[in-house]
């Protein structure tokens, strides 16, 4: 039975049922704090597309994003989690210079997700909507599947196109307003059309005693489960990402015959969607048309 973390049950309630939240911040003045961490650190960083800070700079620059971060977004989680452990976090800044649509997708299993709990919180610093690269989602979807994603065994994308338009969910935020979401959940983000970067930051929360978990994929047969620091996880993304182990990283237990990658049919058939030839053929067009 996984973890509650959640000091509103309602809030709890939500968030199991749907896979998301959407919240105002308590303090305003988080967005100002944020702010000015970003133009003191990255940016004047060159960046494209979907830029993500721990992935493009030093582990001095990450380090230190990530405990400022910390220190500016743990009195407001604090004010919503009971039992928990919170982890700073890094800048996801969406530019329109070769922007592209980032299609549906899960994020990598964090922990163990058939005891313990993750939920990744996301904090623009401007209005966000489908024209500068707020995110989509399915609601509910992060009850599908019990899936292992990593690195070495990365969530296939798949295009929205795919999928009939009362299926997806756009998050639209206003300066103020965050987004909490547990990361099986189905999502991607827009392009961004305008002219200005969409900087979010971003953290985590888990149960306490949860272990920050690497899934790494041997064969189509067996996973080892490896235990990493948040240092790791911070640090060695790119080794991660790469699906490579971390050197200091412990190794847990080993699984056998587990679902990992969820492709596109896998997900139609959990929806109870069906399509006629025609339909599929217009919806890879469009597939194609809007990457």
């Amino acid at each position: 039975m996984q973890h509650k973390i959640f000091i509103d049950n309602n809030f709890q309630q939500k968030i199991d049922e749907f896979g998301y939240l959407i919240l105002n911040l308590n303090d305003v003045d988080i967005i100002h704090k944020i702010k000015t961490l970003y133009n003191k650190t990255i940016i004047n960083n060159n960046k494209t597309d979907l830029y993500e800070s721990s992935r493009n700079n030093t582990a001095e620059i990450n380090n230190y994003i990530n405990q400022k971060l910390k220190l500016i977004i743990q009195p407001e989680a604090e004010k919503l989690f009971n039992n928990s452990k919170f982890y700073g976090g890094t800048f996801m800044v969406k530019t329109n210079k070769f922007t592209t649509e980032l299609p549906l997708h899960q994020d990598w299993n964090i922990v163990n997700e058939l005891q313990d709990v993750v939920y990744l919180i996301w904090i623009p610093i401007q209005d966000v909507d489908e024209n500068n690269g707020t995110l989509f989602l399915i609601e509910k979807s992060h009850l599908l599947f019990e899936n292992y994603r990593s690195g070495s065994s990365p969530s296939i994308r798949i295009s929205r196109q795919f999928l009939p338009k009362e299926k997806i969910k756009t998050i639209q935020l206003k300066v103020g307003e965050y987004l909490i979401y547990n990361p099986a959940i189905f999502h991607g983000s827009y392009k961004n059309k305008q002219k200005q970067e969409r900087v979010v930051a971003t953290a985590m929360v888990t149960n306490t005693g949860a272990a920050l978990t690497y899934y790494h994929k041997i064969d189509n047969n067996n996973i080892t489960a490896y235990k990493l620091s948040s240092s790791s996880y911070l640090n060695d993304i790119t080794q991660i990402a790469n699906g490579q182990v971390p050197k200091n990283a412990i190794l847990l237990e080993t699984l056998q015959n587990k679902i990992t990658s969820i492709d596109k049919n896998m997900l139609l058939n959990k929806l109870n969607i069906k399509y006629g030839f025609k339909e599929k053929i217009s919806r890879y067009i469009n597939a194609i048309i809007y990457k």
